[in-house]
């Protein structure tokens, strides 16, 4: 988990599969923190300190709290985090990561299934030490076709 703070600015809620989701910005950066299910009561303008994991953004609530003065500004310093600047753009990438996800968990799925009827060509053949090569692989592929069917 790593420390943030700054000033509490754009708070956002939107429903996603019937629940309603609460995420929001710090004044300076791109990044949107989640809170999941529960919204902040603080106002937009109110300094906050909290802790969030790096990866996902997803907020620890116990932690955070308001301060007396208003922090430093900060700047977004890692390529690598989320540069989208809107709401849409979040929840669209949200969505996209979701949608890999579940391509992923059920090409595994089908995985099994086949492997448990014998219906994977070559599997029984191989040998112990390429077998989950050969059935990792057999996953990505599936996944692939699975994600670009559903973009079609």
């Amino acid at each position: 988990m790593k420390t943030y703070e700054g000033l509490l600015k754009n708070k956002s809620e939107r429903e996603w599969n019937g629940t309603m989701l609460y995420s929001f910005q710090l004044e300076g950066q791109n990044i949107w923190f989640r809170t999941g299910q529960k919204g902040i009561t603080l106002d937009e303008g109110t300094p906050i300190r909290f802790k969030a994991n790096e990866t996902n953004k997803q907020v620890d609530l116990e932690s955070m709290e308001k301060l007396d003065a208003a922090p430093a500004p900060t700047k977004q310093t890692s390529a690598t985090e989320n540069t989208s600047t809107t709401r849409e753009d979040y929840w669209t990438n949200r969505e996209r990561l979701d949608s890999v996800r579940t391509a992923r968990a059920d090409a595994a799925r089908i995985v099994c299934a086949a492997l448990a009827h014998d219906h994977l060509p070559h599997a029984s053949n191989t040998p112990k030490g390429k077998r989950l090569d050969l059935l990792v692989g057999y996953v990505k592929e599936i996944a692939e076709e699975l994600i670009s069917y559903e973009e079609k």
